[in-house]
């Protein structure tokens, strides 16, 4: 995949970012609001986002950037893509 992906659920007000083609094994939730999806190996697959990403707070934003850095890369492209449309 050349890039990531970012979808929007209009029903369910949720925001994905699909950062690679690969088969989720696990997803782990570092807040309620956000999913991080993993393959076999632990590397980031996607992102879910439940809220706007000026809701996620520091904490959360540490918690990604010191255990899933790409789940941050995607936080910060989801954020960019709002604010375009802004």
């Amino acid at each position: 995949m050349a890039g990531m992906v970012v979808e929007y659920d209009t029903e369910a007000g949720a925001f994905y970012v699909r950062i690679t083609d690969g088969p989720v094994a696990r997803t782990v939730e570092p807040s309620t609001f956000v999913s991080v999806d993993l393959d076999g190996s632990g590397k980031v697959v996607g992102l879910e986002l439940l809220c706007l990403p000026s809701a996620v707070t520091a904490d959360e934003r540490a918690l990604l950037e010191a255990q899933y850095p790409a789940a941050l890369e995607a936080l910060a492209e989801v954020e960019r893509l709002t604010r375009l449309s802004a």
